[in-house]
């Protein structure tokens, strides 16, 4: 549960306590189990996160993340290999059909609209973090680049 792991390194005294990978689509996700904001549902759940984080002295951040080619794995604990559809996989979007290995999926290319979504799902990803109560965000992008900014409330 990530809020154990997460709120463990606050009580530790960490100055900033960053949730990782946290996917901005379903389709964005590295591994079914991962954490994610692309919907208003979340927030009320990443708040609590955020604000034990905050109570016990520590700056909470998240990373906003999209898996591109290398998304639909299992969990690492489950061994990390490409899920099939049947498993509750599904297929990865990437900018190009190149798949991450040879032992992945074929992504489906991005076209013009895709990557619109994309940008707007980590627009409203953004706002849902700063409703969340983050007070820094690190924007990933496997197949762009990799941008960090923070905010003040």
């Amino acid at each position: 549960m990530a809020s154990g792991h997460l709120g463990s390194r606050a009580l530790g005294g960490a100055a900033a306590v960053i949730s990782e990978a946290t996917a901005v689509s379903p389709e964005g996700r590295i591994s079914i189990d991962d954490i994610g904001i692309w919907k208003d549902e979340h927030i009320p759940y990443l708040q609590t996160i955020t604000r034990f984080i905050s109570e016990h002295g520590s700056v909470p951040g998240i990373q906003l993340a999209h898996a591109g080619r290398k998304a639909s794995h299992a969990a690492p604990w489950s061994g990390e290999r490409m899920l099939q559809l049947a498993e509750g996989g599904w297929v990865p979007v990437a900018p190009s059909a190149i798949p991450f290995s040879a032992d992945n999926a074929m992504p489906s290319a991005l076209s013009i609209e895709g990557i619109k979504k994309v940008k707007l799902d980590f627009i409203s990803a953004a706002k849902r973090a700063v409703e969340a109560g983050s007070s820094s965000l690190r924007s990933m992008q496997p197949t762009v680049t990799c941008c960090t900014s923070s905010f003040h409330p």
